[in-house]
């Protein structure tokens, strides 16, 4: 007997297409500038699948976003975080 795959099964994708599916961008900055942090992050709205807003310390604020999108928009959104000299810390990290 010849068992044959269900017919749902998805296609294997190549590895490049796959490489920045999905990232989390960590960026820390002081809360006096949340309305620059939410300027670029409308900017990105079909990128962002999920976003947390922390108070870490003091006046120290915390945003993580859950990205999923093409690598050439999370390399946009990440570089407007990393030229913006008010936000301390940018990571992004790919999953």
């Amino acid at each position: 007997m010849i068992r044959r795959p269900p017919r749902s099964t998805p296609k294997p994708s190549s590895a490049a297409s796959d490489v920045y599916k999905r990232q989390i961008l960590l960026v820390v900055h002081s809360d006096e500038y949340d309305n620059q942090v939410n300027g670029i992050k409308h900017s990105y709205e079909d990128l962002i699948t999920t976003h947390l807003h922390s108070k870490i310390e003091g006046d120290k604020c915390m945003e993580l976003f859950m990205l999923k999108g093409e690598a050439d928009s999370v390399s946009s959104i990440t570089k407007d975080f990393q030229i913006n000299k008010r936000m301390d810390t940018v990571k992004l990290v790919t999953l």
